[in-house]
């Protein structure tokens, strides 16, 4: 005759899918990116907000992400990742992209179980290079009197978006005015 032993399964959480909504900084001008994961990771400019939403296989209390600069760095940013109702299997996060690092995701069941295996991926920052403003009209020498309207051209230029362009004028070496223009959203 055997023994009798009482066995108990235990349950760990596993990560289902990772959903990730990137918004682009109010100046680029650019719409909110949501899906999966892009190809080559994560990537966006400082101040780009990233929401992150995990699904597992067993109801969620919570769970950890962790952005870290590289190997062996401390964590920049921890956060608490939270269902949004108890017994959830979702839960989710958001932090804004200031640095390049490393993003790691882990999930904890209504029993306290973490999942044993993490989400993780590289996290890029893109450099926004500066405007390039360009006086087409009136050419740099110019003659006029009080009485003209002069029309003056510009044209700018930027990789991600201009927010606001102001053009300064002065008269006779006073000091620069500046004014501000009109500038359309795309």
């Amino acid at each position: 005759r055997s023994h009798r032993f009482s066995l108990d399964v235990i349950t760990l959480p596993k990560l289902e899918s990772v959903c990730f909504r990137l918004t682009p900084p109010v100046y680029t001008n650019r719409g909110a990116y949501e899906g999966g994961l892009p190809q080559g990771g994560l990537a966006g400019l400082p101040g780009t907000r990233v929401q992150v939403s995990t699904r597992s296989n067993r109801p969620l209390s919570g769970g950890t992400l962790q952005v870290t600069r590289g190997p062996g760095k401390s964590a920049l940013v921890r956060t608490e990742m939270q269902p949004a109702a108890p017994g959830e299997h979702e839960v989710s996060a958001a932090f804004e992209l200031r640095e390049p690092g490393r993003l790691e995701i882990r999930v904890r069941d209504v029993d306290g179980a973490e999942s044993q295996e993490a989400f993780s991926t590289a996290l890029s920052v893109l450099s926004d290079e500066r405007p390039f403003v360009r006086l087409l009209d009136p050419p740099q020498v110019s003659l006029s009197t009080s009485a003209v309207a002069l029309p003056v051209v510009l044209a700018a230029e930027d990789d991600y978006g201009i927010s606001r362009l102001s053009l300064y004028r002065s008269l006779n070496d006073s000091r620069a005015i500046p004014v501000d223009l009109s500038v359309p959203n795309y």
